[in-house]
């Protein structure tokens, strides 16, 4: 319903949104649901695990604290955990190419800036160097993997990913993939969504197994 009347809204000040805007528009409706359906199903599943509706209360906000706050930090210290320690930079003597500049402006009157900075050449760096780039690379690679699997639990974090995904392509890749050169053009969306799919999978299984797990205490309760 909340989809209709913003598609309506968006027609009646005469903004038609093409074929793509539409598809990103029902995808992020389609996370939106998700995202509400994880948490619906985890209410669902601790009122029925539960003797009084004042315990199941009590317990969806603590599950409801957990996934949405506690999840994404542990994921940090888990990744800094299992990845170890950060190589170390080579002990070696960088030669830095200094070059100024200078730029005349006129506001109220003439203005000098000078602007002096130091440009070191890759030709430069040499062999260790390169190599502790290649390390570091490697490092920061695996503690993000080990952060976004962690971060699979949480439904906030799914959702996030893959909202951003829908409505901010060229950052999801940014934030995916952070060793890769910016995207001079905007990625498409089917681009931005194969980044993100483990997250629009994860939105997916968490409610369908919290809605499992209620359909089997009912059907246990109606058996007895």
């Amino acid at each position: 319903l909340a989809l209709v009347i913003s598609l309506a809204i968006l027609l009646l000040f005469s903004i038609v949104p093409t074929l793509m805007e539409f598809a990103a528009i029902l995808i992020f409706g389609a996370v939106t649901l998700g995202f509400l359906l994880a948490y619906f199903a985890i209410a669902l599943t601790m009122s029925t695990v539960s003797r009084g509706s004042g315990n199941a209360l009590v317990y969806t906000l603590v599950i409801f604290f957990i996934v949405s706050s506690l999840f994404p930090m542990l994921g940090m210290v888990i990744g800094e955990a299992l990845a170890g320690d950060p190589p170390q930079p080579p002990d070696i003597q960088i030669d830095r190419v200094g070059r100024s500049a200078v730029a005349t402006a006129s506001s109220s009157g003439p203005m000098v800036i000078t602007h002096s900075e130091s440009v070191v050449y890759q030709e430069d760096l040499g062999p260790e160097w390169k190599q502790y780039e290649e390390d570091m690379k490697a490092y920061s690679e695996k503690r993000i993997l080990i952060n976004d699997v962690t971060n699979l639990i949480s439904p906030q974090m799914n959702y996030y990913v893959a909202a951003m995904a829908v409505t901010n392509p060229r950052i999801a890749v940014m934030v995916s993939s952070p060793y890769r050169p910016i995207p001079e053009e905007t990625p498409g969306l089917a681009g931005a969504l194969s980044q993100v799919w483990m997250n629009i999978a994860a939105l997916i299984v968490v409610p369908s197994i919290f809605f499992a797990a209620a359909y089997v205490k009912f059907m246990r309760m109606d058996i007895r």
